[in-house]
């Protein structure tokens, strides 16, 4: 039976060679798959809150924290001959090999102090900086993240406030941004040592060693400093906090019409200028939910949203968001909300539509918010098999 002997070895040397190959297939594609799982789940959970949002529902945002799987993988091995009085190369044989996964589900609820606090706070300079510098565009970075634009006027007898932030209908139920030529510029904080009696800085006045432990404990890192000459054994500070990084909105002429001693609101927010000149206005920034609230609106009054890309010379009408309903047809991502189909066309070359680029830039400013901290958290978390 040599034969019979050598099929044998043949098989079981395939089988376990098969099993050491096959397991890549198996481990690639529950990765990609289980990848393009949490993004459709993290595109849904922006889509569906704005279409919460577009019904006077309140938001909720949940998140993927983990995703685990076993790889099971069996097989077999059989063989045999057409008999005993069968020839000697009268052999057959057979190799089975068969996988299987079980994943588990880690959903978190995103419901913490510090994740609704960053939610509802303006997008800062930050944030805008890194968005800018990811290659953003700065028409649609101004239309999406710019609520207002605001100045007080004070009149004789009367005070009120002139502002731009109502969008321009256009045919079709189409509206434009009033915003989409404002230009987004940035500037680098101060780091000069503030002179004594400066807007913003005071003196500190610190005996003996104490200077020494202050000066050490790190405290250059969140205040600009200058000594000044000692008086006998006390140092002397002058102290300035270090302004964030800010950001200057530069306006095209006639945007707003604010007379030179209007006042900005309590000075807080973007610098602003209007032909290189500052303008005493006040601009407000969206929050996240801000955003997911002014997109629920258009969704609400079947609005599409568009801005004017591009240069003055060479123009680009883009759509900044549109929402199709009941639409049958491939999507990018798409949400069911009782019973009505919501959905965003998948992106093509030439495209005017950016409805899938905010649903992405939505997701990286919520992924900004959200601390590895609440996504390690175990309780009010639910795990599915």
């Amino acid at each position: 039976m040599p034969a019979f002997l050598r099929t044998s070895q043949a098989l079981l040397l395939a089988a376990c060679l098969g099993g050491c190959t096959s397991l890549r297939p198996q481990v690639t594609a529950f990765a990609t798959d289980y990848n393009r799982a949490i993004a459709d789940s993290r595109n849904q959970v922006v889509l569906l809150n704005i279409v919460r949002s577009s019904m006077g529902e309140p938001t909720h945002y949940s998140a993927l924290s983990q995703v685990e799987a076993t790889l099971t993988q069996k097989g077999g091995v059989s063989a045999g001959s057409g008999g005993m009085m069968a020839g000697a190369d009268d052999v057959f044989g057979t190799v089975t090999l068969e996988g299987s996964t079980a994943p588990t589900f880690t959903v978190v609820p995103l419901n913490t102090d510090e994740f609704a606090t960053g939610i509802l706070q303006p997008i800062g300079a930050a944030s805008i900086r890194l968005l800018a510098t990811q290659g953003w565009d700065s028409q649609l970075l101004a239309t999406l993240l710019i609520s207002k634009i605001e100045c007080e006027v004070q009149a004789p007898g009367e005070s009120y406030r002139r502002h731009v932030g109502n969008w321009i209908p256009e045919s079709g139920g189409e509206f434009r941004s009033p915003f989409a030529d404002v230009g987004i510029d940035f500037s680098e904080p101060d780091t000069e040592p503030p002179e004594a009696g400066t807007p913003g800085s005071y003196t500190l006045t610190v005996e003996g060693s104490r200077a020494a432990e202050l000066l050490s404990s790190g405290i250059d890192e969140k205040f600009r400093l200058r000594q000044l000459p000692a008086e006998g054994t006390a140092t002397r500070l002058v102290m300035a906090r270090r302004p964030d990084e800010a950001i200057t909105l530069r306006l095209p002429r006639g945007l707003i019409d604010c007379p030179s001693d209007a006042k900005a609101g309590d000075g807080h927010g973007p610098h602003i200028v209007a032909n290189g000149d500052p303008v005493a206005a006040r601009a407000y920034l969206r929050s996240i939910e801000g955003m997911i609230h002014f997109l629920g609106d258009a969704v609400r009054t079947g609005t599409v949203l568009t801005y004017t890309a591009g240069s003055a010379d060479a123009p680009e009408r883009r759509v900044l968001f549109a929402l199709a309903r009941d639409d049958d047809r491939p999507s990018a991502v798409a949400v069911t909300h009782h019973g009505q189909r919501y959905s965003i066309s998948r992106w093509t070359t030439g495209s005017p539509d950016r409805s899938l680029q905010v649903i992405a830039l939505v997701n990286q400013l919520l992924a900004l918010q959200t601390s590895s901290d609440a996504l390690k958290r175990t309780p009010s978390t639910v795990r599915v098999r």
